[in-house]
């Protein structure tokens, strides 16, 4: 028979470990705002994708090398006092520093992946022990199982908050953290308030997305068209000046 002592030592095991699945993916989210500041003149995929691409090393770097421990060490180990958080914070930037990126980082001469995956391992430690020190947070997930079982699938919520959410509550503050696509969307749905005279300097200064594909005629008008949803946006330009916009239904 399992003593009650033993039942509470797993029991708050397992809240360890669903709770550092959602510090490492809360922790993409943070590495990605913040990798705007670190690599501002590098290549989108840093800053946009980083919390799909990111998330997807997160798991597998969760399941080898934080889950695990995690079972092993007991939960009154010097580890986890509080003057540790440094250390604690660390040793995840380097697990996921160099457990996973280490030799294509070394390969390919490429650091910013390696600087990335630093940064996020040093808001996950931080992150982590907040979470481990939230004692109302401790005691919701002692009595409810199904927030227990579900916490792994935090970071839908966060996807949905960060891609969803986050565009459609403050556009103009989001547009530099989004992927291609969803910038694009920002934009057409600002530019569709707009009529044919009026200028595109300001919604460009505020959102300065350039479709890559557009044509130009030998008197420099500037032709463009977009999907937005269902629909397909053309429109066309001149001097940053809008002189003609069309909505029309895909089939």
């Amino acid at each position: 028979m399992i003593s009650p002592a033993s039942q509470n030592e797993r029991l708050a095991r397992r809240i360890r470990v669903a709770l550092s699945f959602v510090a490492m993916s809360l922790s993409t989210f943070v590495t990605a705002i913040l990798n705007r500041f670190l690599f501002a003149d590098k290549q989108e995929i840093l800053i946009a994708y980083f919390p799909l691409i990111g998330g997807a090393f997160v798991i597998f770097i969760w399941l080898i090398s934080v889950s695990w421990p995690l079972h092993l060490i007991p939960t009154k180990s010097g580890f986890y006092h509080k003057w540790n958080v440094l250390w604690y914070s660390l040793l995840h930037a380097t697990l996921i520093g160099f457990s996973f990126f280490g030799a294509f980082i070394f390969e390919s001469g490429n650091f910013d992946l390696f600087y990335s995956s630093l940064v996020g391992g040093l808001f996950t430690g931080f992150i982590f022990k907040g979470l481990l020190e939230w004692k109302a947070l401790q005691d919701l997930l002692i009595s409810s199982p199904q927030l227990r079982f579900t916490a792994p699938l935090a970071p839908l919520l966060f996807c949905f908050l960060y891609y969803w959410a986050f565009p459609r509550i403050s556009p103009e503050a989001a547009f530099i953290y989004m992927p291609n696509k969803i910038q694009r969307e920002i934009f057409l749905k600002e530019l569709l308030h707009l009529k044919p005279g009026q200028s595109l300097d300001k919604l460009y200064r505020k959102f300065p997305y350039r479709n890559s594909q557009e044509t130009m005629d030998c008197i420099g008008t500037l032709y463009n068209d977009l999907p937005l949803g269902n629909d397909m946006i053309h429109f066309e330009s001149r001097n940053d000046t809008l002189l003609k916009l069309e909505i029309h239904r895909l089939k």
